[in-house]
């Protein structure tokens, strides 16, 4: 059939699993991962041999996977001595008969070893390119001797498209153009630009620094342009076996100096300090 309306009235039953299944993958990426719905398929032990998985939803291969009532899977105990991972796994099996497709949540267990405990080998098929079995690992359970440890998560739990909106929406895209923080004629300059989410400091030529000193630079850049996180990035002394060094604070340091750190004098123009640092922001 060449052009066929999926979402459209035909008087007959039309729609298929595949077809939903590439719009899914279309409209939200193709690949497994958790929904930010219910209670996000944590799981969590109930006792040394039961683990429960609650409430959520999972795109599969552009599958979508719905649990609304908690699931308790059994896991067999471990060995004194030993160490082993097992699998909470979601597995999808098709009929090759009828064409049913199903899918049920289950633990698979891991090999015990003396050394470095490894998670157990999976087939993970593809469904969209029509594996009739395929398997999604959702959690790891660690297991120390009898002792098993908290599942840690596999699977990721994807943003909602408000959530990407939102966070696209808080970058400013404009272009800041060259913004001086410092312009000397005999001591060098310092600028930054920011623009598309990616701010770049330049340090061009600067001096009037003693060695193993440093130096605030006068102007700051604006908070919004900073990284998330503190940061120092190396700079060079020109033709000097030196490195200078520049303090960048993040957004959300209550003070947002930049501090320039100098291994020499920099009085001379073989020791000036020159540099190129960017980050995003």
């Amino acid at each position: 059939m060449a052009f066929d309306g999926v979402f459209a009235f035909q008087g007959k039953d039309h729609i298929t699993a595949s077809q939903l299944g590439r719009i899914v993958e279309g409209v939200a990426g193709k690949g497994r991962y958790v929904l930010p719905t219910l209670n996000q398929m944590t799981a969590e032990m109930q006792t040394a041999n039961k683990v429960r998985v609650g409430t959520g939803d999972l795109v599969m291969d552009g599958r979508v996977v719905t649990n609304e009532t908690a699931v308790d899977l059994t896991v067999e105990s471990g060995t004194s001595g030993y160490k082993r991972n097992d699998l909470v796994v979601c597995r999808y099996t098709k009929n090759a008969s009828t064409g049913v497709e199903n899918f049920a949540a289950e633990v698979v267990k891991g090999t015990p070893t003396t050394g470095t405990a490894a998670d157990p080998e999976v087939t993970e098929g593809d469904i969209s390119a029509g594996s009739a079995s395929a398997v999604m690992p959702l959690w790891r359970i660690p297991l120390d001797g009898i002792t098993p440890g908290a599942p840690v998560r596999i699977a990721p739990v994807a943003s909602t498209l408000k959530t990407l909106g939102d966070s696209v929406s808080r970058i400013d895209r404009g272009d800041t153009g060259k913004v001086y923080l410092y312009n000397d004629s005999k001591w060098g300059r310092v600028s930054y630009r920011a623009k598309g989410g990616v701010c770049t400091l330049v340090v061009d030529g600067l001096g009037g620094i003693g060695a193993g000193g440093s130096w605030a630079i006068p102007e700051k850049i604006p908070c919004k342009f900073l990284p998330d996180g503190n940061a120092y990035a190396a700079l060079c002394h020109r033709q000097a076996d030196h490195q200078a060094q520049v303090w960048v604070p993040s957004k959300d340091n209550k003070d947002s100096t930049l501090f320039i750190y100098s291994a020499l004098v920099t009085d001379d123009p073989s020791t000036r300090i020159f540099g190129i640092v960017s980050w995003a922001y």
